[in-house]
């Protein structure tokens, strides 16, 4: 969940949110900011591990992480765990373009338009569309069902 923007600001709209993230000093810092807010809440947890009920949410994303998980099939068959039937999973993805920096050099992964196509294609309401990040750089944006 990174800053915990994302979930704070659906959280104002209404929506019960879980931020879920592998730095545990990120997440001590949104659990300590949360002032026991009970419609946001923070946790650490590897995206392969999630301590969360079978089909427990509506929507499931993942912005800008899958680039960096260990196991891949892991983490996209826990997301899909804890999503309910009929559930939306959104990901969203560097685009892997000519050119491309990964600037932090913690990609473990990139992904092509054949990749996406490949592991989420066959996927219920499967779309696949480009969009850019708030830096401006193109990157993949995926929805299905589940």
């Amino acid at each position: 969940c990174y800053s915990g923007v994302f979930v704070d600001g659906m959280s104002h709209v209404g929506f019960g949110c879980l931020g879920v993230d592998i730095h545990k000093e990120l997440i001590d810092i949104l659990k300590d900011k949360n002032y026991g807010d009970t419609e946001k809440l923070f946790m650490f947890s590897p995206a392969e591990h999630l301590d969360v009920a079978d089909n427990e949410a509506d929507i499931v994303t993942s912005f800008d992480t899958l680039e960096h998980v260990i196991d891949l099939h892991k983490s996209l068959s826990e997301m899909e765990r804890v999503c309910m039937p009929g559930g939306m999973i959104i990901i969203n993805l560097p685009r892997m373009t000519l050119g491309y920096k990964d600037e932090s050099h913690e990609h473990l992964r990139m992904f092509d338009d054949e990749d996406i196509n490949r592991i989420w294609g066959h996927k219920k309401n499967f779309k696949f569309e480009f969009c850019q990040d708030e830096l401006g750089r193109p990157t993949s944006f995926i929805t299905y069902e589940k």
